[in-house]
């Protein structure tokens, strides 16, 4: 399959993702509010830690070795992969369980959790974390369109499962829940048929030592990410109550959805901008075009927002959603600091430095989620998108400062982000003032 056909059937997926989900706001916010959101977005976060941590840190070391070797040490080093990761998962699912009342009582300021709830929680962790392997195989054996096909149907099935949960059986918030579920169903029987061939009941103690010792510090960079949603979540919820949480995160899904747009854009000019990391001079001339290109939507959106944000928001959620218009607006100005600085990452990539990366972005999140409990309670939901955006500089600021110590040159290409930021920021406080 040519690279650019490939291209595409990655980006599919994505493209379908955001349709789909949009199309579901007006779906969910007819019986739905904003504290069923509040419940769900906490044991979301819990989800999604526990599924990071089955999968080990397997990307790095499927990509290390999975071109490289025949097929039966594929198949000793997936079937590793998959058995310890199990195991990860029911050490993860018994300490949730465990600590259940704990988590009972934060939900129970305004709705009781169910035992559907827990019941569907639980089990998508069983269930969820193969397709995160399944999904690094498929990207090395260039299998595009086997992935799309997979990724697109969960898509599909989630949103009809919900639509029938929700106006048909009124299962009302445990809805969102088997939205989860069913898409663990969906994406373990896709696994099913990509792992098949390398399915197998041996377990490598070679594997097993790359497991623990490649990647281990990218592993957990990425896993405090995911605790770092978890500790935002529950000091909102603690400090402001499971419906402001709800509120707060409803804008944050507008936020979610561009960046894995842009994400998907930008990964598809990652290739381009890693060549160029490695020219001298680094001038970043397509990467630099690409980004002003995204800078100035950003910028362009958020003024939208400014006038656009609480009408539109307000109609396609029945009036339950508006009051996070402004949320919206402040998650714009993230955006944009989230997207500056990427030809210094490149450069990072480029020479092989992606573990003092990971070094950085530890350091951030520990920071961020410290400003999280400082600012939550003077300053409410805007406290906690001010410690993101800190969150974000002082990772980025690392990034230059590590580059300076190194002698490593590369041009400072994001003026027009941060007076993006300024203009935004500007037009919101004058707005709420």
């Amino acid at each position: 399959m040519r690279i650019r056909k490939k291209l595409y059937w990655f980006l599919m997926p994505q493209a379908f993702s955001v349709a789909i989900n949009m199309g579901m706001v007006p779906i969910l916010t007819l019986r739905l509010g904003p504290a069923d959101f509040g419940v769900y977005s906490l044991f979301q976060a819990l989800i999604t830690i526990a599924v990071t941590a089955a999968t080990l840190g397997s990307g790095f070391q499927l990509a290390a070795h999975f071109e490289h070797i025949n097929h039966e040490h594929r198949r000793t080093l997936v079937s590793t992969i998959l058995f310890l990761g199990f195991f990860v998962a029911l050490l993860s699912i018994i300490i949730i369980f465990l600590f259940q009342e704990q988590l009972q009582s934060i939900a129970n300021q305004e709705f009781a959790v169910t035992k559907l709830d827990w019941a569907l929680a639980l089990a998508s962790i069983a269930i969820s974390y193969p397709w995160i392997i399944a999904t690094e195989v498929l990207v090395l054996e260039g299998r595009a369109k086997a992935f799309a096909l997979i990724a697109i149907s969960q898509i599909l099935i989630v949103a009809v499962s919900q639509t029938i949960a929700l106006l048909i059986f009124d299962l009302g918030r445990s809805t969102l829940f088997m939205g989860s579920f069913v898409g663990g169903i969906v994406s373990f029987i896709g696994t099913i048929a990509v792992l098949k061939p390398y399915i197998g009941f041996r377990v490598e103690p070679k594997w097993v030592h790359d497991l623990v010792t490649l990647g281990s510090v990218n592993t957990i960079s990425i896993l405090l990410e995911n605790v770092s949603s978890f500790v935002e979540r529950i000091v909102l919820g603690k400090n402001l109550g499971l419906s402001e949480l709800g509120i707060y995160r409803h804008a944050q899904q507008y936020q979610t959805l561009l960046q894995a747009a842009l994400k998907a854009f930008l990964r598809s000019l990652w290739p381009l901008t890693l060549q160029e990391a490695r020219e001298v001079p680094r001038l970043f001339r397509n990467t630099r075009r690409a980004l002003l290109l995204i800078h100035f939507g950003l910028t362009a959106g958020g003024i939208l927002s400014l006038f656009l944000g609480e009408i539109c928001i307000n109609f396609i959620t029945h009036h339950r959603f508006g009051a996070s218009a402004n949320y919206l607006t402040a998650f714009v100005a993230l955006l944009l600091i989230r997207n500056i600085g990427r030809p210094q990452e490149a450069v990072f990539y480029a020479y092989a430095k992606g573990v003092q990366t990971s070094f950085i972005l530890i350091g951030s999140l520990v920071a961020g989620m410290a400003f999280i409990v400082l600012f939550v309670p003077i300053w409410g939901s805007f406290g906690a998108i001010f410690s993101l955006i800190l969150q974000q500089l002082i990772y980025r600021v690392g990034i230059q400062i590590y580059l300076r110590i190194s002698n490593i040159q590369s041009p400072f290409e994001d003026g027009i982000a941060f007076l993006g930021v300024f203009i935004i920021l500007t037009g919101l406080w004058w707005k709420m003032n």
